[in-house]
């Protein structure tokens, strides 16, 4: 697909230093590919795709925090 891509974070926790040390200073991954959520939200545009992962507190992504969702035709089945 060719199309950068970003990892938000906002708390580093201790069960997730060590993934974030795996992308840090490593010259495989970009140095901005690690934002803020605050920074993010700067970045979305109508072409932006949210992928969220492995959230273990669902009540913390709702809509206050991530936006309104999609509208019905923004919306795609797949």
């Amino acid at each position: 697909m060719n199309k950068k891509a970003n990892i938000v974070v906002n708390e580093v926790t201790s069960s997730v230093r060590p993934m974030l040390d795996r992308f840090v200073g490593n010259p495989d991954y970009p140095e901005d590919m690690l934002l803020t959520g605050p920074k993010a939200a700067e970045l979305v545009d109508q072409g932006t795709m949210l992928v969220i992962v492995d959230v273990n507190r669902p009540a913390a992504y709702g809509e206050d925090h991530c936006g309104p969702g999609p509208s019905q035709d923004q919306q795609r089945d797949y």
